[in-house]
C-alpha cells in the first residue's frame, strides 16, 4: 500500500548500528533521569511499557502470519 501526501519527518533516530522512528525517546529518558533524582514523576509505568511491547510484537506477528491482531 502506498500512501500520498504524508507530512515529511525528522528522519530516523541514529543508535549506532541501529536507526529508530520515534522521535521522542529522550523525552522519555529524560522522564527517567529527572524521576531517579527526585525532579519529576514518572510519565509511564512498567506494566503501560510492557503492553507497548506486546501491541508491537502482535503487529509483526500478524504481518508475518498474515492474520488480523487480537489483543
Amino acid at each position: 500500500i502506498k500512501i500520498d501526501n504524508l507530512p515529511g519527518s525528522q528522519g530516523p533516530n541514529e543508535y549506532g548500528d541501529y536507526q529508530g522512528t520515534m522521535s521522542n525517546h529522550h523525552k522519555v529518558y529524560e522522564n527517567v533521569v529527572n524521576t531517579l533524582n527526585g525532579e519529576d514523576v514518572i510519565d509511564v509505568n512498567g506494566i503501560e511499557g510492557m503492553k507497548t511491547v506486546e501491541i508491537i510484537e502482535a503487529a509483526y506477528k500478524s504481518i508475518d502470519e498474515k492474520t488480523p491482531i487480537f489483543l
